[in-house]
């Protein structure tokens, strides 16, 4: 930074004196250029009253004169807006670099901004969702379990049950665990469930007794077996 200030103010210096030379030195050339019209002049008049010869070489010369003079103030001119426009150059080349400087300085901390946003969303921990507990299932204690009444003898189509509630279900399976029947209690109490031949016949098969499993909404299943009898 040092050494480009100091480029810019020898610059400066240097644009600075080249105009004031430059005016001093077109500053000369004006006295000159007016003192010599002012002789020309003088020995025209003469001339004038002597002949017209002299009188027209006069007025060339100051036409000449004039037309000097206008040249070297356009030199002036064009010499000195040079000079301003070299001058405003290196100003606004001053101005861009240090607008550039600056800008720089925002685009950094905004580029950091989201990378550090982004590491402590990553940090965060993940919330975990509570989970659901489950109801425990009752269990049927010893006077609400559905019991056989009477005796069942192979061939029968009817069977007989106690402690019957309303909603439980009664489903009839063989030793092999083959489904025979389902059954829904509609009241309280004993109740009966009635085979038809093939059903009787596919109860029968296969063993001594059968399965009858009990379930109902909010109790643990219950299986027992039922003896059959010859």
């Amino acid at each position: 930074m040092k050494r480009v200030f100091g480029y810019a103010l020898g610059l400066v210096a240097a644009l600075s004196l080249a105009g004031v030379a430059a005016t001093s030195a077109n500053a000369d050339g004006n006295a000159a250029n007016a003192a010599s019209g002012n002789s020309g002049a003088g020995t025209s008049s003469v001339a004038s009253s002597s002949s017209s010869a002299s009188s027209s070489s006069a007025a060339s010369d100051s036409i000449a004169s004039s037309s000097s003079a206008t040249s070297n103030r356009n030199l002036d001119s064009s010499s000195s807006s040079s000079s301003d426009n070299g001058f405003e150059d290196i100003i606004w080349w001053i101005e861009d670099y240090y607008d550039a400087g600056n800008a720089s300085a925002p685009t950094a901390t905004a580029s950091s901004t989201p990378v550090s946003s982004s590491s402590s969303s990553s940090v965060a921990p993940a919330r975990s969702l509570p989970t659901p507990k489950k109801r425990a299932l009752k269990r049927f204690t010893s006077s609400e379990k559905i019991r056989g009444v009477h005796h069942y003898y192979r061939g029968e189509r009817d069977i007989f049950f106690s402690k019957g509630r309303k909603g439980e279900v009664v489903t009839l399976r063989n030793r092999y665990g083959q489904f025979v029947k389902r059954y829904d209690v509609k009241r309280n109490g004993s109740f009966e469930i009635k085979l038809s031949k093939k059903q009787a016949r596919k109860l029968d098969r296969f063993g001594k007794h059968f399965d009858y499993v009990v379930s109902d909404k909010g109790y643990r299943v219950f299986e027992k077996d039922y003896t059959i009898y010859k």
